[in-house]
């Protein structure tokens, strides 16, 4: 997802330097735990307590962000910047780095 909570998608692709969000669970612990069941945004300073980096395209980049999101109960944003050399293809592949461990590699639709 864009800042604006618009959905990256095939018809309206991320760019080189776009500032996105992949959305997820089960990323790890909090710096400060947040209770359950309620939505937090980003401001509410609940975030991952471990570092967060992004592969994509074989490229690994820090993280801008880790931790609750406000776009649902329990869900966390990573977000990154796309990076400004894309490859020849319409997706740009990636993946979620926590303590070693990778996540599922996710398609994120590109254009040039």
């Amino acid at each position: 997802v864009r800042a604006s909570g618009q959905a990256v998608t095939s018809d309206k692709p991320a760019h080189a330097g776009d500032i996105v969000s992949v959305l997820g669970t089960g990323l790890g612990p909090y710096g400060s735990q947040p209770p359950d069941g309620f939505l937090f945004d980003e401001t509410a300073g609940y975030t991952l307590k471990d570092g967060v980096t992004i592969i994509v395209n074989d490229l690994t980049i820090n993280a801008l962000y880790a931790g609750r999101s406000g776009a649902a109960v329990g869900v966390d944003a990573v977000r990154f910047q796309v990076p400004a050399t894309l490859p020849d293809s319409p997706f740009l592949p990636v993946k979620i780095r926590i303590n070693g461990q990778e996540s599922n590699t996710v398609l994120l639709p590109i254009s040039r």
